[in-house]
């Protein structure tokens, strides 16, 4: 198979030796990051889950919008809001704009399961996690990465014990090396690998988003809940986006999106330093 021909669902199921016909269920979950720019206020993570075969019919749906539309590289949601600056969407208007983003959304409803999202205000997560929180907890992308893992870790407790599961997170983002870290430690430790449903080092892959499309549909949360979180919580208040409010489904919790603003935060400081009855440092 040629590198232009590459599909990342393909693989996945090489990797795991299974057929679609198989009585294992075989998920995957994307992760993709908006407002790791050093200019950008907020940052948010976005995961969506769904199963292999899921994935492979929201492909061919993918690529038919994206051959449509005219873009010939990959969908960002970014590049999409200032579509006159794009050369793939300079061709764009108003309506073609809102008429893709229905159409994502609507393959996004039809082909996952249910979808994370946690975000924060950069500077108010420097404020409020700091010292030994800081270290615990990471940086603020790293805070929202974990946020959406324990949202799979919830939804595989309702998943039959046999369910495979591969993690994947595009390829150079931020929390490659994070991730990485992460998923050794989990499988070195009994209880954690068993929660994750990790079996090896294969249980994780990092793709470009132009070859794993599913990382389009994660980017398009990632980047609608920054902005939500910018507009609730920073520091010009805006009402709710249209296009957050398509996206989003709030029917049974499929889709559980998480604000984190800086009450918040130092709220959960308080109340793990209080759990943990972590003593004060030496004067």
């Amino acid at each position: 198979m040629s590198a232009s021909r590459y599909d990342a669902i393909e693989h996945v199921f090489a990797a795991l030796c299974v057929r679609e016909s198989d009585p294992v269920a075989v998920l995957t979950a994307y992760f993709d990051e908006a407002g790791t720019d050093v200019k950008k206020p907020a940052v948010a993570v976005g995961c969506y889950i769904a199963t292999c075969d899921q994935w492979k019919r929201f492909n061919q749906d993918w690529q038919w919008l994206k051959d449509r539309s005219g873009v010939k590289t990959y969908f960002r949601r970014t590049d999409q809001e200032s579509f006159w600056l794009h050369d793939e969407t300079k061709h764009w208007d108003r309506e073609m704009q809102i008429a893709v983003y229905q159409a994502q959304h609507a393959f996004i409803h039809a082909y996952t399961l249910a979808g994370w999202s946690g975000s924060v205000i950069k500077s108010d997560y420097d404020d409020a996690i700091q010292g030994r929180d800081r270290t615990a907890l990471g940086t603020p992308y790293e805070f929202c990465l974990r946020h959406c893992m324990a949202g799979v870790v919830r939804f595989l407790k309702e998943r039959p014990i046999e369910d495979e599961i591969l993690y994947v997170i595009e390829s150079g983002a931020e929390g490659e090396g994070h991730l990485k870290e992460a998923f050794n430690k989990f499988l070195a430790n009994p209880e954690l690998k068993e929660s994750h449903r990790l079996k090896s080092a294969d249980s994780w892959a990092f793709v470009s988003k132009k070859k794993g499309m599913p990382l389009q549909a994660a980017d398009a949360l990632a980047y609608e809940a920054s902005k939500e979180m910018e507009n609730r919580f920073g520091e010009t208040k805006r009402w709710t986006r249209k296009s957050f409010l398509d996206l989003v489904r709030r029917e049974d919790d499929t889709d559980q999106i998480a604000w984190y603003p800086k009450e918040k935060l130092v709220e959960m400081t308080e109340l793990v330093h209080a759990d943990a009855r972590w003593p004060e440092p030496k004067k």
